[in-house]
């Protein structure tokens, strides 16, 4: 082992790791190992906060302090985390919704003893690293203006016909930001907990384009909260989202969009229209539940991004008006591949489908 006196001397910003592994490293570490002949060393050079990392390992140094990289190869190293780092941070800060590249620890084992390998292995990590960001910013353009423009929770409970008695259907708009967690809301409760609530309907969101279509048709105001909905989304529409696609909300949360909403008739005493349940049906405008992926705090302005969009291409409401064969091959196999996961209620409307085909 190295003297005390020359361990207390090493520079700041740097760390020694005896165990030998990555472990937190805030900027670099050196893991060393005593044997006859040259230093053995492991050079760790992590970006911060983008996880996108290079790393030499078992490069021979002729030097007293393990920290003292006298090889070209580590020289090049060096450079060329600044060029991956600076090239990381300059696509997150023009893309919100971009997904940071993950390197796994096998990454850092496949670096042999040839300062060459070392060479070749920075330049394939750097490129791998900006490839993946950019693979990774799923949302369109359609959603850069996407933003939230109501949170509402109940108001207060109503009475109801229904076989609960009451319903908490009567959302309303709330101020300021609104803590999410994986059941929904804060402060937020459903009546009916067999048909509404749950992690994979956490949250209900409804556009502003079809409140708007159902204001000029019933001839009324049709304030945020008036379809039970928890979000009044405007620049997107819920309705056509693809089932398992993500949005973030504002700086924490992240939801996936689960199942299309099915008019119940505590909806149709909620509305007070003639045949409303089925006119709301019938019209395909139905908006969508949400799971929530990440919890966090949203608020009313809040911006929505898309960052994931699975390839399958389901909408919500071509799977609530029109669901073909095709649609839910597409659904299974998306499931089965683990690119999405389903609700187990969507078996059951499988199984539902196939003998309505099958008739």
């Amino acid at each position: 082992m190295f003297p005390a006196s020359q361990l207390g001397s090493m520079p700041a910003g740097l760390r020694l790791d005896p165990a030998g592994g990555p472990g937190p490293v805030p900027r670099i570490a050196v893991a060393y190992g005593r044997s006859a002949g040259p230093v053995r060393t492991r050079l760790l050079l992590v970006a911060e906060d983008h996880r996108c990392a290079l790393g030499a390992e078992n490069l021979n140094v002729q030097a007293p302090y393990p920290w003292i990289m006298a090889s070209s190869a580590g020289v090049f190293c060096a450079l060329a985390i600044m060029v991956c780092r600076l090239l990381v941070l300059r696509r997150a800060s023009l893309t919100p919704a971009i997904q940071t590249p993950q390197v796994d620890e096998a990454d850092y084992r496949r670096v042999g003893t040839d300062g060459d390998d070392c060479a070749k292995h920075c330049r394939e990590m750097t490129t791998r690293a900006v490839s993946d960001a950019g693979a990774a910013r799923a949302y369109t353009g359609e959603m850069d203006t996407a933003s939230v423009f109501a949170v509402c929770r109940v108001h207060q409970l109503l009475n109801d016909t229904g076989s609960v008695g009451v319903t908490a259907i009567d959302k309303r708009p709330v101020a300021g930001p609104v803590k999410v967690h994986r059941l929904g809301l804060r402060g937020d409760i459903q009546a009916s907990r067999i048909h509404h609530g749950g992690e994979d309907q956490a949250l209900y969101a409804y556009s502003q384009d079809d409140a708007d279509y159902w204001a000029a048709e019933l001839g009324r105001e049709l304030p945020p909260g008036t379809f039970g909905e928890n979000l009044r989304v405007a620049g997107v529409s819920a309705t056509n989202a693809v089932i398992g696609e993500r949005w973030k909300i504002g700086l924490d949360v992240e939801v996936e969009v689960t199942s299309p909403r099915t008019p119940c008739a505590t909806f149709q005493r909620r509305m007070q229209e003639p045949h409303w349940a089925k006119r709301f049906g019938d019209a395909g405008r139905v908006g969508t539940y949400l799971r929530v992926v990440r919890v966090g705090s949203i608020q009313a302005g809040d911006h929505i991004h898309r960052i994931f969009v699975p390839s399958h291409g389901v909408t919500i409401g071509k799977w609530f008006s029109e669901p073909a064969f095709e649609d839910m091959e597409a659904l299974r196999d998306a499931d089965a591949d683990g690119e999405i996961r389903l609700q187990p209620e969507y078996h059951g409307e499988f199984e539902k489908l196939q003998r309505r085909l099958r008739a």
